[in-house]
């Protein structure tokens, strides 16, 4: 539906239509379709990721990964909707990867649809011959109403008339032909995003693109806002991928001569070139030392022993948990598609119910839906209420079926609780058993043992906000200082020519771009003597000490001769320090000296697994054992022996048999027990089959690979999304004025009104009612007039003219 919401109603046209447009008309109605088909891919791969488990990781020391988990779903966003990312160009070697991340989702999304499992169609015409047993039992039974013998047999296809909307369920949730292959690419996906956050000149050249070419108003964010966050991000990515190569056109580690035996001799004999003082380093890796830097992967001087330690890396998706596979799983479809609906495409209670055409400012959306709810940021793992009306469901669909077979076999002679009625009663008793301690489980989570380590956890969390929320705060320069320092000039006047690299000391950037990046990171033009300069906790304080002294002295020196080499690097140092991580206040030293950056795999779930192992498996167990004892009990004669056809649980050990009843009943009140129990079992297995393909139905035109076709089938959908839109809305009035009036009042007598909070919600409409008025209020993004592409100046290493 939200692919459905993004155009207008009679949008996207097809192939034929466009051809027959002229002009403006034309060029708009390609746009819109291009905009759509992105939207289209990636919501299809966002349904396909839901399938796989996510594999959690966390801070070494930190108690949870909830800081973690709110930068990958942020990650995610990036990696399914942006489109301002261009892909390293070092991916293994792989010449024909694609350069643009949009062009990336698009061909995975192809490769997707073409290896899904096709035959559903033959599958539903399959079930129709289940239907049509039912039906003609229900006749026979009807016709022969009063023998016992049809009594029990219908109640046993009431019993189990759960398992063909299961059975409907798992189809459509259908598992792709290659699962495994599948993740790979998926997994392959976010690595070829991580790799390009890892490379210093993509990344940049993205931050600088969103942050010129945006404004975040509509979002009510700033731009620091995205600038911290972006640098996050970053620092997650050294976990999901690894470094590109050095070799590679994308170097990524940083090496200055050091200043002491070889690589001083190196730097003399380099003279004043910076390309020697370079090809120095080059040659003489013995002699060189990493710059304290910002780069997430880079191997920084340690303040946690005298070894650094590697990254290790981890996919971002584990496991195939498709078709109920993986017990308590935690999508990755939910929480974004929430979000999005908080954040742009929903409507709150008491507003108009859709927001159609949501993808008409295509500018606007994309900060929005990559953005997500900044004011409310969850991340993969949390509580969602609207899920209860899912178990809900499944809890009816099994007690309604379950309870209808109960009340035939129970007023069927002998009336009571016998052998088929008891051993009804025992299934759904177990069964919702097993329901209440899987959802007890589902809170169980590992938690600080101690008081120190949960006190630690608070003041970790709290400093977090406090980050998320305040501004970074860098050491203070003015703006000619800081844009002097892209000129790299030398003594003489001349500008160095040092060789391209990735790393940030080395771009020769534009001035405008160094001066837009100071403006948003907060640093303003206030003269050095009078701005103070807070202390960096993070390893790049010396460097950032050093460079500020020179700073300070500059004018003095400038008086004296200074090796070139020398200042030079001093000048990268400086530059490299504005692009610095925010502070990492929060981090502190384990207690085995190990670095409590570094990320390690995370499984909350101890004590939840203990549980399914002894506890949910052994009773499911014994509970599906039982089940087949009453269909084979049922189909074999087991429950024509003595004990069964005379006993009465409720008498105890006696029991009756009435010969004028035992094989066929004439109780007037027969047909008012009969009747209501078939018309309830019948009508949830209607219900749940057809709401089940219904679904199906309305998704399927995303699953295509031919798109004229896929129009057709949305075409289709709509149509009936149309008819049945009276419907629709009585039942979404129906559950707001429960939910308003009768379960909110409820809960607001405990003291819990926050539990039922209004949130927004996307629900379908025909009319457009997403245009320029209703956004009159909010700040529309804009893009900046005669914007110059920053891979134009990255490429041409000079400053615009």
């Amino acid at each position: 539906m939200m692919t459905d919401m993004s155009v207008a109603f009679d949008e996207p046209k097809t192939t034929k239509q466009i051809k027959a447009l002229q002009g403006k008309k034309k060029t708009n109605a390609i746009k819109v379709k291009e905009d759509y088909e992105d939207i289209r891919d990636s919501l299809y791969l966002l349904g396909v990721m839901n399938q796989y488990t996510i594999n959690r990781i966390k801070p070494r020391g930190a108690s949870s990964d909830e800081q973690v988990t709110r930068r990958a779903e942020a990650f995610l966003r990036i990696v399914l909707f942006s489109r301002d990312l261009e892909l390293s160009s070092n991916h293994h070697g792989c010449k024909d990867h694609p350069w643009k991340l949009a062009e990336a989702r698009r061909k995975l999304a192809d490769k997707l649809r073409r290896t899904r499992k096709r035959a559903i169609v033959p599958v539903f015409v399959s079930m129709l011959w289940f239907i049509i047993a039912l039906a003609f039992s229900i006749y026979s039974a009807f016709n022969e109403i009063g023998s016992n013998a049809t009594a029990h047999d219908l109640a046993l296809g009431l019993l189990l008339g759960w398992l063909p909307v299961l059975i409907l369920c798992t189809v459509v949730d259908r598992n792709p032909t290659d699962p495994d292959g599948n993740l790979d690419d998926l997994n392959k996906l976010v690595k070829s995003v991580a790799r390009s956050f890892l490379d210093d000149r993509t990344f940049y050249a993205y931050v600088w693109l969103v942050l010129s070419k945006y404004k975040y108003g509509s979002a009510r964010v700033k731009e620091n806002y995205v600038w911290r966050e972006l640098h996050q991000i970053r620092q997650l990515c050294t976990a999901l991928a690894d470094r590109p190569s050095a070799d590679s056109d994308s170097q990524s580690e940083r090496t200055v001569l050091a200043e002491t035996g070889e690589g001083a001799n190196a730097r003399d004999a380099a003279g004043e070139s910076s390309i020697a003082a370079e090809t120095a380093a080059i040659q003489n890796p013995v002699t060189t030392t990493t710059v304290a830097s910002s780069d997430p992967g880079s191997d920084q001087p340690s303040r946690y022993g005298t070894n650094t330690e590697k990254q290790r890396v981890f996919d971002f998706f584990g496991t195939y948990a498709g078709q109920g596979r993986e017990r308590w799983h935690y999508g990755v479809a939910h929480p974004i598609l929430s979000t999005m609906e908080e954040a742009w495409v929903g409507s709150q209670e008491g507003k108009p119910h859709g927001v159609r055409n949501w993808l008409i400012d295509e500018g606007v959306a994309r900060v929005n839906i990559v953005l997500g709810n900044t004011r409310n940021r969850h991340g993969f793992i949390w509580w969602d209420y609207r899920e209860l009306w899912q178990i809900s469901a499944a809890l009816l669909i099994v007690c309604l079926s379950c309870f209808s077979a109960f009340v035939l076999s129970y007023n069927t002679p002998t009336v009571g609780l016998g052998c088929r009625s008891g051993g009804y009663m025992i299934f759904v008793i177990i069964s919702c058993l097993l329901l209440i301690v899987e959802l007890v489980s589902w809170r169980f989570e590992k938690r600080p043992d101690t008081a120190k380590e949960r006190k630690a956890s608070v003041i970790s969390a709290m400093r977090q906000r406090h980050v998320d929320t305040n501004p970074p705060q860098e050491a203070t320069q003015t703006t000619e200082q800081m844009t002097e320092l892209v000129d790299m000039s030398n003594s003489d006047g001349h500008s160095s020519t040092a060789p391209e690299s990735s790393s940030i000391a080395d771009l020769r950037l534009s001035r405008e771009m160094i001066q837009y990046l100071i403006s948003i990171n907060g640093i303003g033009d206030t003269p050095a003597s009078q701005a103070p300069i807070e202390r960096r906790n993070d390893s790049v304080t010396e460097a950032t000490e050093t460079s500020s002294n020179d700073t300070a002295t500059r004018s003095d020196d400038s008086q004296t001769n200074v090796n070139p080499a020398s200042n030079n690097t001093e000048r990268r140092d400086t530059l490299a320090s504005l692009f610095q991580e925010p502070n990492n206040a929060n981090v502190i030293p384990t207690a085995t000296g190990l670095d409590p950056r570094i990320l390690v795999k995370y499984n909350p779930f101890d004590d939840r697994d203990w549980i399914r192992l002894f506890v949910l498996v052994p009773l499911e167990c014994c509970n599906a054992a039982w089940l087949a004892y009453i269909v084979f009990a049922q189909i074999s004669g087991g429950y024509r022996t003595c004990e069964c056809v005379t006993s009465s649980w409720e008498l105890g050990e006696g029991g009756y048999l009435d010969f004028n009843q035992h094989l066929k009943t004439n109780i007037p009140s027969l047909p008012y027990y009969w009747g209501p129990s078939t018309a309830v079992g019948t009508a949830v297995i209607a219900i749940g089959m057809i709401y089940v393909v219904m679904e199906w139905a309305l998704q399927s035109h995303m699953n295509t690979t031919d798109k004229d076709a896929a129009r057709r089938g949305l075409r289709r959908a709509r149509g009936w999304r149309r008819l049945t839109l009276p419907v629709r809305r009585l039942r979404e009035n129906t559950l707001q004025f429960l939910k308003v009036k009768l379960v909110r009042s409820m809960l607001a007598r405990f003291g819990k009104k926050d539990v039922l909070k209004s949130q927004a919600a996307m629900r379908w409409s025909v009319k457009d009612e997403f245009g320029p008025a209703s956004r009159s209020t909010m700040d529309i993004i804009t893009e900046r007039e005669e914007q110059l592409s920053i891979w134009s100046v990255l490429r041409r290493g000079s400053r615009p003219r």
